[in-house]
């Protein structure tokens, strides 16, 4: 079994920092909710962006949580693009982290002449 890919790992490492606040934040204890739906992230491929196809993935997920008594909704925003798609269907920034400051061992892990403008990830909150 091969291991995983280095850049893959840095990645998750990423969201586990953006996630936590690193290791200082648990997003269940500080709404005292005992369910969240959790949109990991939304991808839309590029010829098929501003169709409003993202705004319409993301009220269905609110709708679903909705259906089933979940009041806390979780993501990570990591473009400019779903940040601002969240923003308009009321989440909130609970976290930011700029790519061009984070490091990992010392090491910057974003290369930002290849992030096409995308300044920072954020973990944004939605709750009922």
């Amino acid at each position: 079994m091969s291991a995983l890919p280095q850049k893959f790992l840095q990645l998750d490492a990423f969201i586990n920092d953006l996630a936590t606040n690193f290791g200082k934040m648990d997003v269940m204890k500080k709404y005292e909710c005992s369910q969240c739906l959790e949109i990991y992230m939304i991808c839309i491929k590029q010829e098929e962006r501003q169709q409003g196809m993202g705004k319409m993935l993301v009220k269905q997920a609110i709708e679903t949580a909705a259906q089933n008594n979940i009041n806390l909704i979780q993501t990570m925003a990591l473009s400019a693009f779903s940040q601002a798609i969240f923003t308009k269907l009321g989440f909130f920034q609970e976290n930011e982290i700029s790519y061009g400051n984070y490091e990992q061992n010392g090491e910057h892990i974003f290369n930002l002449e290849k992030m096409d403008g995308h300044k920072s990830g954020k973990l944004m909150i939605w709750t009922k």
